[in-house]
């Protein structure tokens, strides 16, 4: 169970610096190690090409049976599309 922190009790000197720490780690969206230097960012060359795929959003069940069913498009079908299209389909059959 996780408990809300203590507060401070006012007009204790030790209360100040905690408050200080705090204001300086709200900056820190990513850094999630407390002994730990934040990550560099690379070049977009760098990295996968796949990473930049994800934001792309998949085809819908209607376009994948076009495809695979009518034979729309089918020259520029993967094996990852097949492979979407039987299991969006076994679990409407």
């Amino acid at each position: 169970m996780r408990m809300a922190p203590k507060k401070a009790a006012k007009g204790k000197p030790g209360a100040a610096p905690a408050a200080q720490g705090a204001a300086a780690d709200a900056f820190q969206l990513f850094n999630i190690y407390a002994n730990r230097q934040d990550e560099v960012l690379r070049p977009d060359d760098s990295y996968p090409q796949w990473l930049w795929d994800l934001d792309k959003p998949s085809k819908a069940y209607g376009d994948l049976t076009l495809m695979f069913v009518h034979g729309v498009g089918i020259e520029d079908a993967q094996l990852s599309d097949y492979q979407r299209f039987l299991r969006q389909h076994r679990k409407l059959v």
